[in-house]
């Protein structure tokens, strides 16, 4: 009788191990590190896709980290020299690529008309609403080109078009702009002032401020 020992089959998959990642919400691309062990110490290959039945054909790559910046179903896979395939799965739902939506009022405040009927006033109220899927920055308004703040409301004294940018926490932004042309910014015309006085005994009447003796 002869004894025939067999131990030579590798039927065992390799262990994938995934690092620990940043879940916090994001908009920009992470990277994701992995790495395989073997239990016959052998040579490992790996694939990162949405496909989730790769055959080991398609598991090919030395590479053991991946860059994503989508949510979505992604999986690891690991494949020893014989064809024992290994497989993870990580879900990815902290992208956020949504700017916020926002809603722009201008107020003026106390109006007159001209001879034409136009509303002109000294100044307006621009008040920003805005939202976001997630949330939005603690100094989330930008108004002009002016440094980001936590105000939603300014008073603008002079016409023009005037750029709004509004961020959210993780730095999406939207921006609109307002075009503003209700503001008087011209002053009074004086005209047909007449100063009289008299000089030598002589009553002079003038129309010019320039013409007023000192």
């Amino acid at each position: 009788k002869e004894t025939l020992i067999i131990d030579f089959f590798d039927l065992t998959p390799p262990v994938i191990t995934i690092e620990p990642y940043d879940t916090n919400y994001r908009k920009d691309a992470l990277d994701i590190h992995y790495s395989a062990v073997d239990e016959t110490g052998c040579t490992i290959r790996y694939a990162f896709s949405e496909a989730n039945n790769l055959t080991s054909d398609a598991i090919s790559s030395s590479q053991t980290v991946s860059t994503i910046a989508d949510n979505g179903i992604y999986y690891i896979y690991a494949v020893d020299s014989v064809g024992n395939i290994a497989k993870e799965q990580i879900v990815i739902d902290f992208f956020d690529h949504e700017p916020p939506r926002v809603f722009i009022s201008v107020t003026p405040h106390d109006t007159f008309p001209d001879a034409n009927g136009k509303l002109w006033t000294a100044y307006n109220n621009v008040s920003v609403t805005a939202t976001d899927n997630i949330s939005l920055h603690e100094t989330s308004y930008s108004y002009a080109g002016e440094e980001f703040c936590d105000s939603e409301i300014w008073k603008v004294k002079n016409n023009g078009e005037f750029e709004i940018i509004v961020r959210d926490s993780v730095g999406n932004e939207t921006i609109q702009s307002i075009t503003i042309d209700n503001v008087d910014l011209v002053a009074p015309t004086v005209s047909n002032i007449i100063y009289c006085y008299y000089e030598n005994g002589e009553y002079i009447e003038v129309t010019s401020l320039a013409s007023i003796p000192a």
